[in-house]
C-alpha cells in the first residue's frame, strides 16, 4: 500500500537500496485495492503520492512508468473525479515527474484559432504563462488547436448562469427549499420590513450515509440573514460548522436517509421581484454526489 511507499523512500533516503525496493517495487498502480477508501483516500489521490515518491527517490523506475499509466492517472483528472487534496497531490506527482521526462523547451508549434457562428476565422495572440495560454470571445462557436505532438488542454469558464436551472438535479442527494410565513404556509410574495422563514429539506439517497457534505443556500439581494434564527442543532442533526455571509449561508455536516430539515429567519428588505438562485448540497471531496434546486421567483410587495 502507499505507507510502504513512503517507508520505502525513507530506505532509499538511508542508501539501504534492497530493503527501498524490495517495499516499493509491492505497490501496485490503478489497483482495485486503491478505490475510494474515504473521502480523504481515493485512488487518484494514492497513486499520484506514490508517482512522486517514485520520481523524487527511485528516478530511473520512474522513467520506466508506460505512458499509458499516466494517462490513466490524468483521465481520472479530465472527468473531474478528484477533490482539493488529490488534485495537490496530482500537482506535486506530475510536477516531479514532467522535470524526469520533459525538455525545459517550451516553444512548441501550436496555434490557437477561434471560429465565429459565420465561420470566420482568427488567430489568437497566445504568451507563454509558462504553458500557452490565450482567451477568446464568448461570442466563439469553436475553438482550433494545431499542434505537432499530442496535446491537453484547459478550457476555463467563469461568470454566471444566463439560464437559471429549471430541473432539480438529485445525484446522491436530494435538497428543496421553501419560503414560510408565520403560520407555516409555503409563500412567493411578501411585504418589505417582514421575516420570513426558509426551510431547506436535505437527504442522502440509497440509503447512504454521507460525510462532508457542504449546503450552499444563496439568497437575492435584499434578503437579509436574521443571525439570531440560526442555529447549528436541529432535533437530532448538528452542523459541523455553519458559515454566514451577506449573500447565502452554508452549513457542513453528515447526512443519511433521514430528511433534515434546516429553517432560519431573512428580513426583506428591499421591495420588488427577485430571482431566486437554487440552493445545492455537495460533497466537499466527492464530485459525484451533489444536489441543486430549481430556481423561482419572489416579490417583495412595498411597505405601506
Amino acid at each position: 500500500d502507499i505507507l510502504s511507499a513512503y517507508m520505502a523512500a525513507t530506505y532509499q533516503l538511508l542508501q539501504k537500496d534492497q530493503e527501498a525496493n524490495r517495499l516499493i517495487d509491492g505497490y501496485e498502480l490503478n489497483s482495485s485495492k486503491h478505490k475510494m477508501l474515504d473521502d480523504f483516500h481515493s485512488e487518484l489521490a494514492i497513486d499520484a503520492q506514490y508517482i512522486y515518491l517514485l520520481a523524487k527517490h527511485f528516478k530511473n523506475k520512474a522513467r520506466d512508468i508506460d505512458g499509458e499509466i499516466i494517462l490513466q492517472l490524468t483521465d481520472k483528472i479530465f472527468k473531474g473525479e478528484y477533490n482539493t487534496l488529490s488534485s495537490a497531490y496530482s500537482i506535486l506527482a506530475l510536477g516531479a515527474y514532467s522535470k524526469l521526462v520533459l525538455s525545459n523547451d517550451f516553444n512548441e508549434n501550436i496555434h490557437f484559432s477561434s471560429l465565429d457562428s459565420s465561420g470566420k476565422k482568427e488567430q489568437l495572440k497566445m504568451a507563454l504563462q509558462p504553458f500557452m495560454k490565450g482567451t477568446y470571445d464568448i461570442a466563439t462557436q469553436s475553438v482550433e488547436i494545431v499542434g505537432d505532438k499530442a496535446l491537453f488542454f484547459l478550457n476555463v469558464q467563469s461568470g454566471f448562469n444566463q439560464t437559471l436551472a429549471k430541473k432539480a438535479v438529485s445525484e446522491g442527494l436530494e435538497i428543496y427549499r421553501d419560503f414560510m410565513d408565520e403560520n407555516d404556509n409555503v409563500i412567493t410574495e411578501f411585504e418589505q420590513g417582514k421575516e420570513i422563514t426558509v426551510k431547506l429539506k436535505i437527504r442522502a439517497l440509497d440509503n447512504k450515509s454521507l460525510q462532508n457534505i457542504a449546503v450552499v443556500d444563496l439568497l437575492p439581494g435584499g434578503f437579509e440573514i436574521v443571525r439570531s434564527s440560526v442555529s447549528r442543532t436541529v432535533h437530532n442533526w448538528q452542523a459541523d460548522h455553519i458559515d454566514i455571509r451577506e449573500d447565502r449561508i452554508i452549513y457542513y455536516g453528515d447526512f443519511d436517509s433521514r430528511v433534515r430539515e434546516l429553517r432560519y429567519k431573512v428580513k426583506l428588505t428591499s421591495a420588488g421581484t427577485f430571482v431566486i438562485p437554487p440552493s445545492y448540497a455537495e460533497s466537499m471531496y466527492d464530485r459525484s454526489i451533489r444536489a441543486v434546486s430549481t430556481a423561482g421567483q419572489f416579490t417583495v410587495n412595498a411597505s405601506q
